[in-house]
């Protein structure tokens, strides 16, 4: 009888802190696609460009995931600055797994164009071994490269949060700091185009966006902390309820 009560306790003690993780992440969440097109918060649908699509089966955490096949091919949400709002907290997270690198640029997620106007964009640089990078743009460029692998056929969680208070835009790769930028509020705002995953800039070099899967997007309208990095690694959204709708 000890025996089953320890068990029932571990199971009952590991289902709260499932809970308690997904709760962190429901906080301040303004939309989170599973592995198509529907927003599970109910308002802002995606839509699929180019020959992206929704397969099941391959998601981090869900039964689908978007595949792109590397060329023009975009999951497209809708522009942090305008649905947010200017010189705001937010969060943006996606997993992904690549099926093929180019050798050059893999465009992960972006929010910004080719003309370098405002935004920023996430990437892995097969290139020299640069590894993961970030640029960013609004109040003068800044581009940071850190060492890392990104093995094909594995799923990779990135996380990009900015704090307006600070201006502090980072960069996180399932879970660990690998890039921090400085962006002034008054500067980093009016970002042009969508946020689009498997995109390198929006389209204007379509050879660098990514060639593989992402699922599990999401925004959020703040900085995410410690405690919801933890739980975006531990079990995503496993256990959060979404509003009725979706």
């Amino acid at each position: 009888m000890k025996k089953l009560m320890l068990i029932i306790g571990l199971v009952l003690f590991l289902s709260l802190t499932g809970l308690a993780h997904a709760n962190l992440l429901g906080d301040g969440l303004v939309s989170y696609w599973k592995g198509n097109t529907t927003d599970m918060m109910g308002s802002n649908t995606a839509t699929l460009d180019g020959n992206a699509t929704a397969d099941s089966g391959t998601g981090k955490y869900s039964s689908t995931g978007i595949d792109c096949d590397g060329d023009g091919d975009y999951f497209n949400t809708f522009n942090i600055t305008a649905v947010v709002g200017n010189q705001q907290d937010f969060s943006v997270s996606g997993w992904s797994k690549a099926d093929t690198k180019n050798g050059d640029f893999d465009g992960l997620f972006a929010n910004g164009d080719a003309d370098n106007d405002n935004g920023f964009r996430t990437m892995y640089a097969s290139e020299s071994g640069l590894g993961w990078g970030m640029r960013s743009f609004g109040g003068g460029v800044a581009q940071t490269f850190t060492a890392g692998t990104m093995n094909t056929g594995t799923y990779y969680n990135s996380l990009v949060t900015y704090n307006a208070s600070s201006g502090s835009l980072k960069y996180y790769i399932d879970g660990s700091l690998v890039i921090t930028h400085t962006k002034t509020p008054s500067g980093f705002i009016n970002f042009v185009d969508n946020l689009k995953f498997c995109s390198f800039n929006g389209g204007g070099v379509t050879s660098r966006d990514f060639d593989g899967r992402f699922s599990d997007m999401a925004v959020w309208n703040k900085t995410l902390d410690a405690g919801n990095l933890t739980a975006l690694q531990t079990n995503g959204f496993d256990t959060f309820t979404f509003p009725p709708g979706p």
